[in-house]
């Protein structure tokens, strides 16, 4: 009888190691984009907007402002909670291309995106330059209804945690509450509600929680390209800045989809571990989000470095 020690092969062992590299990588990408997103948003306010310096072009700055808004300080929190989302909304054994299927998820997140954002548009124009800076939080008389929105958007996620962290699908906790509110509302049979329509209500809070960041990154160049370029060049800033949004949001959708069929692909029997650090990520970024927003010292001091007027 053979009494070595028997250990596992470096192929293996190296196997395992790599189906974390996906996961590594998005955490990486998370840190990166938290620097370089409040970089841009840091340069795009003070320089952009407060000091009207347009000398980049209308549309290459309304292309930046998007890029602002997608990777804001206002947003911060909402990209990782959503990794936390879409892996628990799509780890539950469906048949299916998971690239396809992170691409039809991307491309309802960005349409809830922009459909906030084009009525958020259309409500700038008809208010004027002063509404957008009048949503802002981090001055020194932050907008109640803001904060409160916020608030609401951080208790929701952690709720959506906790749903998944007690065993139960959030998808159908999701469809099922939906149907619950359509039937009371309706007095309609309840229908459940499809994932993709799930990413585009979660495309809708995503700009919701960022709106005072998206507004005043969206404002100037809109503003400024009415005033000089018309109607027409109002249309093409407007839709240079919905189309960097709406394309960050599917790249991002596709990696993490990319990711996340690659790792679950080899943890199969730790998916109820996975789902629970899904769970913990979706808690923490709603908790973080809620303290920034009671907390508008410290939201100020780590993110906005520049002077706040």
């Amino acid at each position: 009888m053979d009494d070595t020690v028997k250990t596992p092969a470096p192929s293996l062992m190296v196997s395992r190691w790599s189906s974390f590299v996906p996961y590594i990588v998005l955490a990486a990408a998370f840190i990166l984009i938290a620097y370089y997103g409040t970089a841009v948003y840091n340069f795009f306010i003070p320089t952009v907007v407060q000091r009207r310096d347009f000398s980049l072009g209308i549309w290459l700055l309304a292309a930046v402002g998007g890029v602002a808004a997608f990777l804001s300080p206002c947003a911060f929190g909402m990209l990782p909670a959503y990794f936390g989302f879409f892996l628990a909304m799509d780890s539950s054994g469906r048949e299916g291309s998971g690239a396809r299927r992170a691409l039809r998820y991307g491309f309802a997140a960005a349409a809830g995106m922009v459909t906030i954002a084009v009525v958020l548009a259309v409500v700038i124009l008809i208010a004027g330059a002063t509404f957008a800076p009048g949503l802002r939080v981090v001055t020194t008389t932050p907008n109640p209804y803001t904060r409160v929105l916020r608030i609401a958007a951080g208790v929701l996620l952690v709720v959506l945690g906790i749903f998944q962290w007690r065993g139960r699908s959030l998808g159908s906790s999701l469809r099922s509450g939906l149907g619950t509110l359509r039937q009371r509302a309706f007095t309609l049979k309840a229908t459940s509600t499809s994932p993709t329509l799930l990413f585009y209500e979660y495309g809708l809070l995503y700009v919701l929680v960022a709106l005072p960041c998206v507004a005043n990154v969206m404002a100037a160049p809109m503003l400024a390209a009415i005033a000089t370029q018309g109607i027409g060049g109002l249309i093409v800033t407007e839709a240079v800045f919905l189309l960097t949004m709406a394309t960050l949001m599917v790249i991002t959708s596709v990696l993490i989809g990319v990711a996340n069929q690659t790792v679950l692909a080899r943890m199969r029997q730790s998916l109820p571990s996975v789902l629970r650090a899904a769970s913990v990520l979706l808690i923490i970024m709603g908790l973080t989000l809620i303290y920034l927003d009671l907390d508008l010292a410290s939201f100020r001091r780590i993110f906005f470095h520049f002077p706040i007027r």
